[in-house]
């Protein structure tokens, strides 16, 4: 696996979290919108990048790195005070998700998270 990197948003005690098309990698999973790392381009820089190619969506000020897992994917926190709302049908990879929504802590076990992203979300959240 290539490195890839990706942005998790907080509004308050929510986070922002895409589930992936079935026709795509990791499919019905709930996940922040992520992709890799491009030649010449930090994962920083690639993270801004997919998050506006997946949900329409410029991020915009300080984004805190959080973790890298296993040596290969690295998140990081972007802190909002409102709501953004991801726009899948004018984003160039907007196919890449079905739909998106704000979660907290208590409705994340109903929903399909991989073991290594959920701890980080509950870390985020707690």
């Amino acid at each position: 696996m290539s490195e890839s990197a990706g942005i998790i948003v907080k509004v308050n005690d929510e986070i922002l979290l895409c589930k992936r098309s079935e026709s795509v990698n990791h499919g019905g999973y709930w996940s922040p919108p992520m992709g890799g790392v491009e030649k010449g381009e930090s994962p920083a820089e690639a993270a801004v990048r997919e998050f506006k190619e997946e949900t329409n969506i410029s991020i915009n000020g300080t984004l805190k790195k959080i973790i890298k897992l296993d040596n290969k994917i690295t998140i990081f926190l972007s802190v909002k005070n409102t709501k953004i709302k991801p726009d899948l049908d004018k984003a160039k990879d907007g196919f890449e998700h079905s739909e998106c929504g704000y979660f907290k802590d208590k409705d994340l076990d109903d929903l399909k998270i991989s073991q290594k992203f959920l701890k980080v979300y509950r870390e985020i959240l707690n």
